[in-house]
């Protein structure tokens, strides 16, 4: 049976918000969660970057092609995240 913390702790997708190459947190988290086995689909949330490392970045999170988790990059940003996460229906998480 289903538990309600199921779309938090076993996520079938996630958004890297500030998703870039650059050696940043966004860059890592992307590493990271390629390389310890996520097997759901990323995507990255950045203005200017169409893809990093293979992820596909979308501008903004209307853009985004599905309701995922949202994980930022910098922690500067969580509270603006989290009140423009909630309004377009999204999960949110902080690492």
């Amino acid at each position: 049976m289903p538990h309600r913390l199921d779309p938090l702790l076993d996520p079938e997708s996630i958004v890297i918000v500030g998703a870039s190459t650059s050696g940043g947190m966004g860059s890592r988290l992307i590493k990271n969660l390629q390389h310890g086995g996520f097997k759901g689909k990323l995507f990255g949330l950045h203005p200017k970057n169409k893809e990093a490392f293979g992820v596909p970045c979308y501008p903004d999170f209307k853009s985004l092609p599905e309701n995922i988790i949202v994980i930022p990059s910098d922690s500067g940003v969580s509270s603006y995240l989290l009140m423009t996460s909630s309004i377009c229906g999204l999960f949110y998480g902080s690492i």
